[in-house]
């Protein structure tokens, strides 16, 4: 697939139709995916991938990719996400309910997940990411 971060719908509906996304999503209008060819190369090459997608994309990367590991990230609570949305001032009000909304039924998924990340700090948050990663590697 194209190495372009932005493709056209039309550009993006052939490849899809094509096969060549391992995950696609469309949210609002707006087509969203992960280029197979991207992941199999960088996973065949030793390395690790990290993708930030919804649960729609990850459970397309499961369906397709039994050994993935799933880390659900989450808010410390959806009155937190409600406020750091209202605090970016990047969102209407309507967008915020919305968000919060696909928030509320994002979250049924998280026990399909092999982890939990709540980000109530960043720092924190990556430190668990990295030991994740290290566990996984090591595992059995």
């Amino acid at each position: 697939c194209s190495s372009d971060l932005f493709l056209s719908k039309e550009r993006f509906k052939d490849l899809r139709a094509k096969k060549r996304f391992l995950e696609w999503t469309n949210n609002f209008g707006d087509l969203y995916g992960t280029p197979k060819g991207f992941v199999d190369k960088a996973i065949s090459g030793g390395k690790d991938i990290i993708l930030a997608i919804d649960v729609k994309g990850a459970m397309q990367v499961k369906r397709l990719k039994k050994d993935a590991v799933l880390i659900f990230v989450l808010p410390p609570s959806l009155k937190t996400l409600k406020r750091r949305l209202r605090n970016r001032k990047t969102e209407t009000k309507e967008t915020v309910t919305r968000r919060l909304r696909i928030a509320k039924r994002e979250l049924a998924y998280r026990k399909r997940y092999e982890y939990e990340i709540v980000n109530d700090n960043l720092a924190k948050a990556v430190a668990a990411l990295k030991a994740m990663i290290i566990a996984e590697r090591n595992s059995i």
